[in-house]
């Protein structure tokens, strides 16, 4: 320690650390480093700042910020100015571990980028010597174990939990961080150690909590985690509470399903320059028992903590009659409300009345019958929101709350679909639905062919033969195939179907669904005969009921007439297994939203491409380890490049979740998405490029798009226009000289065959904010990636003027994500899916 330079204290300056010292005749610097630890490296971004003389004191700041400081932990060794070196200490404190110790748990001595998800700190080496540390969210020193709280209580804005925490005995010091992973923002509270060592209690004061306030951003998701240093590591936990008493689906029914358990406070937060406050800040326990907090509106802070109850519901003559049952007296002047949020949202909700038609009381609560007249609305094709309003006794202020189904009677009317339909005269058809959450919702949307009386005799059909059918037969193990709305066969779920076809599994027998005005059935009837089968027959609805399994690309409900409403072989179909063979890999686009394993579409069996995409889906998904399969894609088996002469360019985007999918077509000319991509087609730059060079560029609509190509334009002869359902992917993806997309995942199979990709993200921010990535679009990425038109016209001109050479330095992607090869991608899902069934 003697031959050390003493840094007496340091902070962070965002991603840089200023660090001082106290220079002495015989030891003053005149330059100093960082040395890697495990891995040869040095790093010298270092500047000296020695200040006044009288003074006494030297900075130096480390630019913490540079991508050449990898992920380690880095000593600082100081040189002499007589050559020497030597290395710096904190304050002459040993370390009494052999790793290196966390100095101290502070926003001074430690900062956390919540958008890389890094940890930059200060710690003690074994030699006691002074060093820093950058870790990976995801890394070995950082411990994850959820902190289970056994019990709470609460005072105002103090809450106090009794909660088991691993190695509280050599806690040093803990702190409580609200993170928003949307907005990229940490609010970080210290906790007193010594009740946690001593009483296992969490001490949390909430106060600071509520500068976090902000109108712009209220309604985001703050998650909470204790985060304390212990032996060398550092501990980030979520607390959790274990014992909630979460009813399941098959439980729910006469049930009250109300979940105030959950909720441990709603504040109300104090708006500078309103008298009342409208909004509250709630800390609460979600549905998988991990510790919350939001910033609501008053009027909503009931909303997920009651639950009224719907008894049942009828059609007749264009009204509808609904009785909802209410258990809580402490509220009065029920009004039960239908209400859609226009899509400009800038424009007010709209709300219809369901009028009272007769009430009755009861000991413990009261019955409302409603009815609402169809006629009188305005139907859209939206997805319209069932509420209900009522005012708390002794407060004039009016509170919202779900509806959901109460038994087995209102489930019943929920399956009869047809019976309970409305068929307005705009051509809309308006039915009741059940959403994520067992919310209770109406659906709106344009009548389509399969709503017609052959179609719903094809479900009668299928429904009376298999319940004739004896249970041997019943138990014929089909596995059903299927893409995109049963409208495509040239995706991973065909060539696994192809794969079973030329292996003839001998316990399973494979069936692929697709519509029967497809170009493809005809082509794929004469190849593989009764295998095929159109969908919506009675084949394919009685296949549905007989199947051990459903694998697709898309989710379960793909398999069966879409939003179809909660039919009984729809229900049906929800309790079937199903194998997920994703369209592509995971990363520029979140879907965990539609298959994690919380919601309808959950599977089974969920196929990935990595180690790195498995972890992925571990985290974000909510699967389990084993319920994950690394084995690539099985249109893999199937790629190999060979790039087109004369070169082509092949052009995908991808849709974007905020356009509504039966936008109107004046509405859909107006939005950034159509006016983008047709500045590009009828670019006239673009087209004297191409032409000049011989190259033709392809551009496949998406399948939302495809209602709207003759709105396109396009500029001279070498671009051509095809729908997805007309363009063969997989061979235009091996033919391709040069592939372009937005956040397409198909960029990972041009990659996978080495050739150069461009990512066009013109509104990527907009992007991030609505649908959201798992990587950092900008910072994870492999070949060339543009913002703004002028740039993507001059990158297509330098990928053709090099000849479509994929160049690698400007890749930038982590080893673990790279896609496994050199094997049978299907052969291993074949073997996975065995596992499964077996």
């Amino acid at each position: 320690m003697d031959r050390c330079i003493v840094v007496n204290d340091f902070h962070f300056d965002n991603y840089d650390i200023i660090c001082e010292f106290e220079p002495t005749p015989d030891k003053k610097p005149v330059g100093a480093y960082l040395s890697d630890i495990r891995n040869p490296g040095r790093f010298d971004d270092i500047v000296f700042d020695y200040g006044d003389e009288d003074d006494g004191v030297a900075r130096f700041m480390i630019r913490l910020s540079s991508t050449e400081l990898t992920f380690g932990t880095w000593t600082l060794r100081f040189i002499l100015d007589d050559g020497s070196e030597c290395p710096a200490s904190f304050r002459n404190e040993k370390n009494p571990y052999k790793t290196a110790r966390l100095i101290e748990l502070s926003s001074t001595k430690m900062v956390f980028n919540p958008d890389g998800k890094i940890y930059y700190m200060g710690v003690i080496d074994g030699e006691s010597h002074f060093a820093i540390r950058k870790i990976r969210y995801v890394s070995k020193l950082v411990r994850k174990e959820a902190v289970v709280v056994n019990d709470f209580e609460e005072d105002e804005l103090n809450v106090k939990f009794d909660a088991k925490v691993a190695e509280r005995g050599s806690i040093k010091q803990a702190e409580i961080w609200l993170w928003s992973m949307a907005l990229k923002r940490v609010k970080r509270i210290p906790v007193p150690v010594g009740d946690i060592k001593k009483k296992k209690i969490i001490d949390l004061d909430l106060d600071p909590c509520l500068e976090l306030f902000d109108k712009a951003i209220s309604g985001r998701l703050w998650k909470i985690f204790l985060v304390f240093n212990s032996r060398g590591l550092l501990h980030v936990s979520r607390l959790e509470m274990r014992d909630l008493d979460q009813t399941d689906k098959k439980s729910i029914y006469y049930s009250d399903f109300d979940e105030e358990d959950r909720y441990i406070l709603s504040y109300p937060v104090k708006v500078p320059g309103e008298k009342k406050s409208n909004w509250v800040f709630q800390l609460y326990f979600n549905n998988h028992g991990e510790l919350c907090a939001k910033f609501v509106p008053r009027d909503q802070m009931y909303i997920n903590m009651y639950r009224c109850m719907i008894q049942s519901f009828k059609l007749h003559r264009g009204c509808m009659n609904m009785t909802l049952y209410y258990n809580r007296d402490e509220f009065t002047d029920h009004r039960l409300i239908l209400r859609y949020c226009p899509e400009n949202s800038e424009d007010e909700a709209v709300e219809y009345e369901f009028k009272v038609v007769r009430k009755k009381s009861y000991v413990i609560g009261i019955k409302v019958e409603y009815c609402l007249d169809f006629s009188e609305v305005d139907w859209k094709p939206l997805k319209y929101e069932l509420l209900v309003k009522c005012k708390k006794k002794k407060e004039n202020y009016e509170y919202e709350f779900k509806t959901m189904g109460k038994n087995d009677k209102f489930y019943s009317c929920l399956s009869k679909v047809y019976s309970n339909a409305y068929f307005a005269k705009n051509g809309m058809c308006v039915f009741v639905s059940e959403n994520t959450g067992y919310k209770i919702i109406f659906e709106c949307r344009k009548r389509h062919e399969y709503d017609s009386l052959r179609y719903r005799f094809n479900e009668f059909m299928a429904s009376f033969l298999y319940n004739m059918s004896t249970i041997a037969s019943r138990n014929d193990k089909y596995l059903m195939f299927y893409e995109k709305f049963c409208t495509e066969a040239q995706d991973n779920s065909y060539y696994m179907f192809e794969y079973l076809m030329e292996n003839e599994p001998e316990n399973y027998k494979p069936v692929y669904v697709i519509e029967k005005s497809q170009s493809k059935y005809k082509e794929l009837k004469e190849l593989y005969g009764k295998n095929v089968v159109p969908f919506m027959s009675i084949r394919h609805l009685l296949y549905i009921q007989r199947a051990a399994a459903f694998v697709s690309t898309d989710s379960i409900r793909h398999c069966y007439k879409w939003r179809s409403g909660s039919s009984k072989i729809l229900r049906m179909i929800i309790d079937k297994k199903f194998v997920f063979l994703q369209h592509g890999v995971l990363g520029f686009k979140r879907v965990d939203y539609i298959y994690g394993k919380q919601f309808s579409n959950k599977a089974d069996l969920f196929i990935s491409s990595s180690e790195y995409e498995k972890k992925l889906i571990y985290k974000w998904f909510g699967y389990d380890m084993d319920e994950i399969a690394v084995t690539g894609l099985a249109r893999w088996d199937k790629l190999v490049s060979a790039p087109s002469d004369p070169p082509v360019i092949f052009y995908m985007p991808t849709w974007r979740k905020w356009i509504n999918e039966e936008i109107e077509r004046e509405e859909f000319i107006k939005t950034e998405y159509f006016n983008e991509y047709s500045k590009i087609l009828a670019s006239k730059e673009l087209a004297d490029i191409l032409e000049k060079s011989g190259v033709k560029l392809v551009f496949c609509m998406h399948p939302k798009f495809r209602q709207f190509d003759e709105c396109i334009e396009k500029y001279g002869n070498n671009i051509s226009i095809f729908d997805y359902n007309s363009c063969n992917i997989n061979e235009m993806l091996m033919k391709c000289n040069l592939f372009i997309t937005d956040y397409s995942s198909a960029a990972w199979d041009v990659y996978y065959m080495d050739k150069p990709v461009l990512f066009y993200q013109f509104d990527v921010d907009k992007y991030i904010e609505n649908q959201g990535a798992y990587v950092n679009l900008e910072k994870t990425k492999f070949g060339d990636r543009v913002t703004d038109f002028d740039s993507f016209i001059e990158c297509i001109r330098q990928n053709i003027e090099n000849g479509f050479v994929y160049d690698h330095s400007n890749d930038k992607i982590n080893e673990d994500y790279i896609p496994v090869k050199g094997t049978s991608h299907r052969q291993l899902i074949f073997d996975e899916i065995m596992k499964l069934l077996s």
